[in-house]
């Protein structure tokens, strides 16, 4: 398995980093409440389809919420087990003091890159992963966690096996 992952790895692309975060933050803020935080999770949608391409084994979903912003979900069936393991990042983004200027470039715009490209890697190489992948992109998150809440407590009631998390956040911090 080393040498899968280190294949896979050698495939992630600074360059997609690099035109996915100058597209994420040129929204004037991803705010929860906000159009530009709507079209931001409709655009990682968007790229999520487009890196999928025809494979008809992967799911991209919004989780929608009582506000504006939806979180997204990208599924990678199980082959072997029902059991779920998550890579998250939050797609939110928010001013100091309240709505203004927001680019968000690192918390969370470099998770979201990072989950962005990770995705397009592994739906390149026709990934079939043993256990249920699942990427998962959080609405509201910088207001209370609000959007990985309502996630967690829906998987709890559907009586989904959560087996692992990783939590990518602000992965572009270089100290």
């Amino acid at each position: 398995q080393k040498q899968l992952v280190q294949s896979l790895n050698s495939q992630l692309s600074t360059d997609n980093f690099r035109t996915n975060v100058e597209h994420l933050s040129s929204y004037y803020t991803r705010y929860y409440t906000t159009r530009a935080g709507v079209q931001a999770a409709e655009w990682i949608y968007d790229t999520l389809n487009t890196y999928k391409g025809a494979r008809t084994d992967i799911e991209i979903q919004f989780f929608n919420s009582t506000w504006a912003q939806p979180s997204v979900i990208a599924r990678f069936i199980g082959t072997v087990s029902t059991d779920v393991v998550i890579l998250g990042c939050h797609l939110d983004s928010v001013h100091l003091g309240g709505i203004g200027r927001a680019p968000g470039v690192d918390d969370d715009g470099s998770g979201v890159v990072t989950n962005l490209d990770i995705f397009r890697v592994l739906a390149s190489n026709n990934f079939k992963p043993n256990r249920t992948l699942e990427i998962h992109f959080y609405s509201a998150e910088e207001v209370g966690l609000l959007g990985s809440r309502e996630i967690a407590q829906s998987y709890l009631t559907q009586g989904k096996n959560v087996v692992g998390m990783l939590q990518l956040d602000m992965t572009f911090f270089h100290n």
